[in-house]
């Protein structure tokens, strides 16, 4: 239902900024509390839990940007998954 496009992950300052967009691709309005950021190393463990925050909510073919940060260096990560939470 979702696809998430120009993601990026910048450590700066002490800080890892990770990014993306995510699209409905349904034809359906989507109801959803949060979206979990699995941040994950080659053994596909979590590093981190990141955020990420769209609204209640994401109409049909409509994108909405994420932005999560921690305060460590992430930017050795091997894997994303995320996990919509509704």
């Amino acid at each position: 239902v979702f696809t998430f496009t120009k993601t990026s992950l910048i450590y700066k300052e002490n800080t890892s900024t990770f990014k993306t967009k995510v699209t409905n691709e349904s034809e359906n309005t989507e109801n959803l509390k949060e979206i979990k950021i699995h941040i994950k190393n080659e053994k596909g463990e979590d590093i981190v839990v990141l955020p990420g925050y769209v609204g209640e909510s994401i109409n049909p073919s409509e994108t909405k940007k994420i932005t999560s940060s921690v305060g460590f260096d992430i930017s050795n990560a091997y894997s994303i998954e995320y996990e919509i939470i509704r």
